[in-house]
């Protein structure tokens, strides 16, 4: 029933082969590496560096305020009537909610952007007000 164990095998010498494969891999990646990556202009990542992106949500944001109500999958929805309808709902996302410490309930002002291409919702942007209460500057980035 019980086996010994046996010896590992000893290590094979490496090849000359085998090391030069090594070489050339790590070649190729110093070689990536040090050239920028072009993306396609149809792709999701688009060439625009992220603060001009985030320059362009800004001007199209508007204030929104609602009611929070949270989903099973941690991200939730600011509701402005409290009926559901999801015309009116702007998406708060799992990172948010986590950060602000938000629940269920609490009324949360901010700026939100319109649902952009492929997606079905206004999201959330910034949080300036939570029940009420104004944010300060250390609390929002944190």
């Amino acid at each position: 029933m019980f086996t010994k164990r046996s010896k590992p095998p000893a290590k094979q010498p490496v090849s000359s082969q085998e090391q030069s494969e090594t070489l050339d891999v790590s070649k190729m990646l110093d070689q990536i590496e040090s050239k920028p990556i072009m993306m396609p202009e149809n792709s999701i990542v688009r060439g625009a560096p992220l603060e001009e992106r985030l320059k362009e949500d800004l001007k199209m944001s508007y204030p929104a305020k609602g009611i929070l109500d949270v989903t099973f999958g941690g991200y939730g929805f600011l509701r402005k009537d409290y009926v559901i309808n999801p015309d009116n709902d702007i998406y708060v996302s799992t990172s948010q909610i986590r950060r602000f410490w938000l629940r269920k309930g609490d009324e949360v002002e901010g700026l939100a952007r319109p649902a952009k291409e492929g997606e079905r919702f206004h999201s959330l942007l910034l949080i300036k007000k939570i029940n009420g209460v104004e944010l300060t500057e250390e609390q929002s980035r944190t």
